[in-house]
């Protein structure tokens, strides 16, 4: 048995410290662990896909967890949230500075890495020297995260190092010099991805996934108009793009007109520019999300040319991209919507939230007017930044302004699809704008 000293300098050894902080956590795991958990899972190790048809049964009154740490996410809005396309029970979340008040001894970046098996404890927490505005797991390498910042720069962590810091990152020589609000991953069917981002001032950077040092492709999008001749016309504040056609996207603004561009254009002469064009109706007020129909198989393709957009203005839209209109304005919302997204397995579904802290959700082979769902879903009322649907649509993900993470169960009538709810309204949205 060795002296105090020598027990003293081996807990402070790495290797004590890496033994301690595993088995403490799949101690906490094993004991808040239950049918639907696995304490001994090794979300570093390589995955193997495999498919999930468990679920809950009803929206929950209350929501079913809440996930938060006091060292890291209290007071702190939430910027994103994110679920692993290949770890089900694995979500992140990326966090704003502490709302009224300045934290020496918090780094202004932080995303949390949560198990729905431990919502007391993030499974790991990284950090960057920017605030994150949103981050995302890596689709085919799910030990990496994705994270763009308030300085401009696109940063990667890596799940399997000891680092909480990014191991690599974007120069400030190359790429963004404004704050990137919007982050996208480009789907593929190889494993080496492109990563899209547009930062405040409209300059749209395409990043290859193994080295982000410096943009693959960079571009300044500008007006299609002849009487503009700066670039400050036009800013950017969120981005989406169709499914299936990745060089065309839809580009959300803070004087509230979404744009339509084209990037690769081999019609412009000067690659280093593009043009775009505002989409005939707008919003009063800045966008703050848009997100296109997911594509899944068996679904109507025109179902796939729609997208959703959400305002301070306190209103939803609902968009023929094919078109370039709105064919459908929802002003059920009673402050700025933050948040708007489809669900990703029944194609009439979508959610939003907004800044009191009410959650609607629609069913659009229902009722195109009313929300199914109107709920307060934040404990004193406070505004609802985020909300995140998980890959099989049973699970839904709210994000506060406190930093707090709700998840609710979702009931069958809003994940389970069929022939009738494929043929909705939404298949025939051109009579909707008539």
């Amino acid at each position: 048995m060795g002296d105090g000293k020598t027990y003293e300098r081996l807990v402070e050894t790495s290797d004590f410290q890496s033994f301690w902080n595993n088995a403490s956590l799949f101690m906490e795991r094993a004991l808040s662990a239950n049918e639907r958990f696995d304490p001994f899972i090794d979300y570093t190790a390589n995955i193997v896909n495999e498919i999930d048809n468990s679920g809950q049964n009803y929206l929950s009154k209350d929501p079913v967890t809440i996930f938060r740490d006091s060292k890291t996410s209290q007071e702190r809005p939430i910027t994103s949230l994110s679920w692993s396309e290949k770890n089900k029970h694995l979500f992140l979340s990326s966090y704003a500075d502490p709302e009224g008040r300045v934290a020496y001894d918090q780094p202004d970046g932080t995303v949390n890495v949560w198990s729905l098996a431990l919502p007391s404890r993030p499974e790991f927490t990284f950090t960057c020297q920017s605030m994150v505005t949103t981050a995302q797991f890596h689709p085919a390498n799910p030990q990496l995260i994705t994270g763009v910042t308030l300085s401009g720069q696109l940063v990667v962590w890596d799940m399997r190092t000891k680092k909480a810091t990014p191991v690599q990152r974007s120069s400030f020589s190359g790429g963004h010099s404004h704050a990137i609000f919007a982050m996208k991953i480009l789907p593929s069917q190889s494993r080496q991805k492109h990563i899209l981002s547009i930062s405040n001032d409209a300059k749209l950077c395409v990043w290859r996934d193994e080295l982000i040092s410096e943009p693959a492709y960079e571009c300044e999008l500008r007006l299609d108009d002849e009487t503009s001749t700066s670039r400050d016309d036009m800013t950017a504040s969120c981005l989406a793009f169709p499914p299936k056609e990745q060089s065309k996207l839809m580009v959300g603004s803070d004087e509230g007109s979404i744009y339509q561009a084209t990037i690769y254009s081999n019609d412009d002469a000067d690659k280093s520019k593009q043009a775009v064009r505002p989409l005939r109706d707008k919003h009063s007020g800045p966008v703050t999300q848009l997100d296109y129909h997911p594509a899944n198989k068996g679904w109507s393709q025109d179902i796939q040319n729609l997208f959703l957009s959400s305002s301070y203005d306190w209103t939803a839209k609902l968009w023929d991209g094919s078109l370039g209109r709105c064919i459908k304005t929802f002003d059920t919302a009673q402050d700025y919507i933050h948040d708007i997204q489809w669900s990703p397995v029944q194609p009439a579904v979508f959610g939003m939230v907004d800044g009191t802290g009410t959650l609607q959700m629609f069913d659009l082979s229902k009722n195109m007017d009313v929300p199914r769902v109107n709920k307060v879903v934040t404990g004193g009322g406070g505004a609802v930044s985020r909300l995140s649907w998980s890959n099989d649509g049973r699970q839904l993900l709210i994000g506060d302004a406190n930093g707090d993470v709700r998840m609710y169960d979702v009931k069958p009538q809003l994940y389970e699809s069929d022939e009738d709810t494929a043929s909705s309204p939404l298949s025939r949205k051109r009579t909707l704008g008539a």
